[in-house]
């Protein structure tokens, strides 16, 4: 006869398993704690009603929750096996537990979610097939081994382990499970009747591990669980077993600190990666520890090691023969370096090189081909450029066996986990490899001598990828091209050193010209000179068109880093062959650009004659984009002569052009240059309208030397307005971008306003250290302050004679010659300090603004507070720019603390 308290046993039983406490379920269920307890040790049974809950409570599948409603009202023969408590009648569960695993689980490190996660699976009851997938030396094995140690007690002890890596036929698999019941070789037919026998009615995990090499025997693993309902299978495989019942659980790398982002080393041990290697390089060094000056070629090391555990055990038993630092350059050669695996583990699984092996060997000849092939690309790629590597396929034919043949051969690396799938770059999926994936794919390519051959094709691609690029700017889908080529940089720059490498000459300087307007609108400014001067350097034979529109790039980017004797020079080379060019539009460009050089450094009259003769070419040949930013300079050049109203008609007419033309990132450069003038004039509300819509469409195109010179701007505009914190805050923002896009004379104009701020406070020798900083950039780049701004520099010289004596003057002047742009920047943080924002008196924040304020503190992103109020992105950077302003702030974690503080939502 059944206990009479099996239904209280069972609710215990059931209640440890899922990790639950007394009160917890009580929770759950919706009644007190001495319920449970009454329940559990039977002087209670529970009301219908309450088992229903209770069922529900315990994660009961629907399908049988009347069974336990039942059970609980005192009918203990209907509960299924598969709920039954260890000592109830109905109990199918085999009568001689047992287990396989190893005694002592494996130690892990930042797995915890992934334990969490691959247990709640495995406990589910509609789940009977968990595979866990990932890349090759990702942990799979220790995790498993982990689980089963944990799950013990879950299965009465039945847990049983199977390593499938020395199998070498998939007729192996029954008989290796079979040994485990002591059910001896027979004839096939009769070992799997056996076998079924056995797990008809056990309640048992069983663990294969390893299983990649043997899927052809899955159609045998399905027919066990078709006939052993209680049955659970845990599998680890380098690729998806492919049954319908199989829960896929993808095993990735481990966790590694980012030391851009966070930048306190000493947490940095809780990281998995971080955790593994320090354990490990102790376990073999007792001296070894994690410490300030060590910390950051940790993180490095397991950082170009990919998280991987096998990789990262490998090196840190480097780490005792070789210093950090050289081991970590070392890693260049990973798969020859880390060959000392543990002797203990699975063969395959020892090294670096023998597990990447395992995995190559599992594939076909093709796939291998296509595996090697990827080993080019940097950063990840898209089918598009797979293509060209891939011999002879056209990527937009989609009814070539060539072109089906690859995606399948691409799908089979997916599943084995040598290629990641992962965002999707304007709808188009993209993919990348690991690269201690790739260097071992790279190893492979080199010793099939195929690696000149396919690095020329890559290279090839994307000549023609970035020309393509090129002609989409500036055009509506500028911003599409402009990312594209920020997703595929990696692999432009190994194009680019490809052919610089090969004496490519040419084709190197083509292609440096058409990414040089993403190096100018994206800021990285440095790279794009250096790339362009190496071209024009190496192709003194290059067509006359491709070398003159080669020097006014390179032209153009040493007048954003206001290089102006350089910009000078490429740009008159540029005239001298004006002759011998087919493109006027280089011609017309350089003479404006010219004249641009002339307005830095305060000439304007010339200016004004070499900006109008470009317009004049300019508008020969229709050149609308030119003349656009033309007029923008002629409006500068116009209101640092006092001609105020020329000034607006010019900027009026340059805007209007980019409206036309549907070009955001020039409109956005418009409306800043209106806001320069508008703060020339002293008409601070205006010139901060303007900057902050400027600021808005620029920050929406990522245009980064933009944004850097808004921000200075909007910077002056609040010291006009005497919001001095504010002031100082968008200055040492502006500074940050500056400094990444080598705006030298921005930077002078940031210094210059932060001794404004300092002036404001009475910080008078902070004020002549950074004006002394701001004079000493103009005069080495030769860039006088512009006369419209004179009277403000003239400010700051006035205020520090008046309050500084001589001899002060003259130590802090000496020393802002000494100071370099960090002793600087630390002057700007400390003003910071000194600085104490006043509470703003009248707000006056509209009803729009304080309902994005309120979304704002609940934690939604723009993209999020958008959807809400079904209005764009743009509109709420606007709303939330004007909120900073009337806030005086300049982030958003400030604003969400103001309001908070003063109960503004």
């Amino acid at each position: 006869m059944p206990s009479t308290n099996a239904f209280g046993q069972w609710v215990q039983q059931r209640r440890k398993m899922l990790d639950y406490t007394q009160q917890e379920l009580a929770t759950l269920a919706a009644c007190a704690d001495r319920t449970i307890r009454k329940i559990e040790s039977g002087t209670l049974s529970p009301s219908q009603h309450l088992a229903q809950r209770l069922a529900t409570a315990l994660q009961i599948p629907t399908k049988d929750q009347a069974t336990v409603v039942a059970f609980a009202r005192h009918h203990p023969d209907s509960l299924p096996p598969t709920l039954a408590p260890q000592d109830m009648s109905t109990t199918s569960i085999d009568t001689h537990p047992f287990t396989t695993i190893p005694t002592s689980p494996p130690l892990l490190f930042g797995r915890e979610e992934d334990l969490a996660h691959i247990r709640t699976l495995i406990l589910n009851d509609d789940i009977a097939l968990v595979t866990l997938t990932g890349a090759p030396g990702v942990g799979k094995t220790r995790l498993v081994l982990a689980l089963a140690t944990q799950l013990r007690s879950y299965f009465d002890d039945s847990v049983m382990f199977v390593s499938c890596a020395p199998l070498s036929d998939p007729g192996q698999i029954l008989p290796a499970i079979a040994k485990h019941f002591g059910i001896q070789e027979t004839q096939p037919a009769d070992l799997e009747a056996a076998l079924l026998a056995a797990l008809q009615s056990s309640q048992m995990l069983l663990i294969l591990d390893n299983l990649e090499h043997l899927l052809s025997a899955t159609p045998q693993l399905a027919k066990l669980l078709m006939h052993a309902p209680y049955l659970k299978l845990l599998i680890t495989s380098r690729v998806r077993v492919h049954l319908s019942s199989e829960h896929v659980y993808v095993v990735q790398p481990l966790a590694i600190p980012d030391s851009q982002e966070d930048t306190d080393w000493s947490h940095w041990h809780t990281y998995g990666a971080v955790a593994l290697f320090v354990h490990r390089a102790t376990a073999i060094d007792q001296q070894f520890a994690l410490t300030e000056s060590n910390a950051s070629t940790v993180v490095a090391i397991c950082q170009r090691l990919d998280g991987l555990p096998l990789a990262i055990e490998l090196a840190a038993t480097r780490s005792t023969l070789l210093p950090l630092p050289l081991l970590l350059a070392q890693l260049d050669q990973r798969l020859k370096l880390l060959t000392s695996g543990v002797r203990d583990g699975v063969p395959h699984q020892q090294t670096l090189q023998t597990t990447l092996e395992w995995s190559y060997t599992l594939l076909s000849a093709d796939t291998q081909k296509l595996f090697r092939r990827l080993a080019v690309f940097v950063g990840g790629f898209t089918f598009d450029a797979i293509t060209a590597v891939y011999e002879g396929l056209d990527p937009h034919d989609f009814a070539s066996s060539a072109l089906i043949a690859m995606m399948t051969h691409m799908g089979i690396l997916v599943d084995h986990n040598l290629v990641q799938r992962v965002n999707l770059i304007d709808n188009v999926p993209r993919f990348t490899m690991l690269e201690t994936i790739r260097a071992y794919a790279l190893d492979q390519l080199t010793q099939y001598d195929e690696i000149s051959a396919v690095q020329q094709q890559h290279a090839n691609y994307y000549l023609t990828f970035v020309e393509t690029a090129d002609r989409h700017f500036p055009k509506e889908d500028q911003d599409l091209w402009l990312n594209r080529c920020a997703s595929e940089l990696d692999n432009i720059r190994a194009a680019l050193q490809w052919t610089a490498d090969t004496q490519q000459q040419e084709e190197l300087l083509r292609m440096s010209v058409a990414m040089s307007t993403f190096w100018r609108l994206r800021g990285s400014v440095c790279e794009g000179r250096t790339w362009l001067q190496n071209g024009i350097n190496r192709a003194p034979n290059a067509s006359v068109d491709l070398r003159v529109e080669a020097l006014r790039m390179v032209g153009i980017l040493a007048l954003m880093q206001d290089d102006y004797a350089h910009a000078d020079q490429f740009f008159t080379q540029c005239l001298a062959l004006r002759s011998e060019v087919t493109d006027q539009s280089n011609i017309a460009r350089a003479l404006a650009s010219l004249g641009r050089v002339a307005y830095w450094q305060a000439d304007y009259p010339r200016a004004l004659v070499l900006l109008e003769e470009g317009m004049t070419l300019m508008r020969d040949i229709n050149d609308q984009v030119g003349l656009a930013s033309t007029f923008l300079y002629l409006g500068l050049a116009h209101a640092n002569m006092d001609r105020y109203d020329d000034a607006m008609a010019a900027i009026e007419t340059g805007l209007n052009l980019y409206r036309e033309l549907q070009y955001d990132i020039g409109i956005g450069t418009a409306l800043g240059f209106y806001g320069r003038v508008a703060l020339y004039r002293g008409e601070y509300q205006q010139a901060a309208t303007m900057l902050e819509q400027s600021l808005t469409i620029l920050e929406s195109r990522n245009s980064i030397p933009g944004i850097a010179r808004t921000l200075v701007y909007l910077g002056r505009v609040a010291l006009g307005e005497e919001q001095t914190h504010n002031a100082l805050h968008f200055f040492e923002e502006g500074l940050i971008m500056c400094q990444q896009v080598g705006d030298q004379e921005a930077t002078a104009l940031a210094f210059e306003g932060c001794a404004g701020v300092a002036i404001a406070h009475d910080q008078l020798e902070y004020a002549t250290r950074l004006k002394g900083m701001a004079d000493h950039i103009r005069q080495r780049l030769g860039a006088p302050p512009p006369h419209a701004d004179r009277a403000f520099y003239d400010g700051l010289e006035n205020a520090i004679r008046t309050y500084l004596q001589e001899a002060q003057r003259n130590t802090a002047t000496a020393v802002a010659r000494a100071f370099s742009i960090d002793n600087a920047m630390v002057d700007v943080n400390d003003l910071l300090a000194t600085v104490v924002l006043p509470a703003p008196t009248d707000m006056h924040l509209t009803p729009r603004e304080v309902e994005v304020l309120h979304l704002v503190v609940q934690g939604l992103t723009n993209v999020q507070v958008a959807q809400q109020l079904v209005i764009s992105p743009l509109t709420v950077n606007a709303h939330l720019r004007a909120i900073y302003r009337k806030l005086r702030v300049t982030s958003r974690g400030a604003a969400i603390r103001f309001a908070l503080e003063h109960q503004l939502v």
